[in-house]
């Protein structure tokens, strides 16, 4: 496998499908989310880091029993830039195997800060992970910025294929407490403007 087959910022270009992402789950938020994404009949992946999952299992069972995916998005939130990597393989395994208790076997990894060096690319290669990033990344972790104008923005710039990377969690700061009413409107106007909302598995396969 080449070097750029392993690394995802978009799907087809061709199809009216789009690939909504959390980073940082799961989080209480995690269940506003999920009422929204089934009001819309929209699917998503979830990022999780695996130190987060203790006292929320419940939240991961029902992510996974309402049809979204799982990626891997280390154990504690950790940069990989300039790391080794027996460090990054650490970071990842930890995470999938917890996840391997909840029935998940996912090949998807998305680094914080998407930041990865060297040691963190040859962890891939060994752990054979999908490096996933995005086309659309509108800051919703920003907290002084205003949700319309994430809204907005999303709405504007999304193309067939497009990966939209947003949070459930704020690392350092806490749950993210208006993501679930931003996600409703980025569902309504996505779906309005003929996207189907789709994992991002299901978006790259024909990529």
């Amino acid at each position: 496998m080449g070097l750029l087959t392993r690394f995802y910022f978009h799907g087809n270009r061709n199809s009216r499908k789009v690939a909504l992402t959390f980073d940082d789950s799961p989080s209480e938020e995690t269940l506003k989310i999920l009422k929204v994404l089934k009001k819309y009949n929209a699917k998503a992946t979830f990022f999780v880091c695996g130190k987060r999952i203790k006292g929320r299992e419940k939240i991961i069972k029902k992510i996974i029993s309402e049809g979204h995916e799982v990626g891997n998005h280390t154990w504690d939130h950790s940069s990989l830039l300039l790391k080794s990597k027996k460090f990054c393989i650490e970071q990842i395994s930890k995470t999938d195997e917890l996840l391997k208790k909840f029935g998940v076997r996912s090949d998807l990894f998305r680094p914080p800060y998407f930041r990865l060096g060297l040691g963190a690319f040859f962890a891939c290669r060994a752990l054979d992970k999908r490096i996933v990033g995005g086309d659309m990344i509108p800051g919703d972790w920003i907290l002084k910025k205003d949700d319309l104008k994430i809204i907005d923005k999303i709405l504007r710039k999304a193309r067939s294929g497009s990966i939209i990377i947003l949070h459930d969690y704020l690392e350092n700061i806490g749950e993210h407490k208006r993501i679930s009413s931003l996600t409703q409107e980025v569902c309504k106007g996505l779906i309005k403007k003929n996207f189907k909302l789709v994992t991002v598995s299901e978006l790259i396969r024909t990529s």
